[in-house]
């Protein structure tokens, strides 16, 4: 695992103590997200789902794939560290290991979503091949919704 230089892991902590406090039913309410653009996406997943388990909550994740990776990258070389940073990002990848863990394109458990404008192709590639899609679009004044 490289070494951490994002504020994610104390947005995960906090996620996950809501996710105790508030997911007693047989759906989640609340969902951690993933930043699967870090090398540690599939590990933190692993370890929260493998925690959840075994407190019997229901566990809920939101897979996002790089808002911040320009400005990750740049603080880890400006730290001197190695970039948390996947060398490659894929929405067919991901489509694919949800077929391998048998989640079928018609599954709940499955939706593939992004911002409005933003990885176009990539959503309707996606929603060619029959997979749940939808865009979300903000609103509000840019100065509150941007961060």
């Amino acid at each position: 695992m490289c070494e951490d230089t994002s504020i994610q892991p104390a947005i995960d902590y906090m996620t996950y103590w809501a996710c105790v406090k508030y997911n007693e039913l047989q759906r989640p309410m609340i969902f951690g997200t993933i930043q699967a653009y870090l090398k540690d996406a599939g590990e933190r997943m692993y370890l929260t789902k493998k925690a959840a388990d075994k407190m019997g909550l229901p566990v809920g994740f939101k897979l996002v794939r790089g808002a911040y990776m320009s400005s990750e990258r740049k603080l880890a070389r400006s730290l001197g560290v190695e970039s948390p940073i996947h060398d490659t990002i894929s929405g067919k990848m991901t489509a694919r290991k949800a077929r391998e863990y048998g989640i079928t394109k018609d599954s709940e458990k499955l939706e593939f979503a992004s911002l409005y404008g933003m990885a176009d192709a990539m959503t309707f590639g996606l929603r060619n091949a029959g997979f749940s899609v939808s865009k979300y679009l903000p609103f509000g004044p840019v100065d509150q919704i941007m961060p």
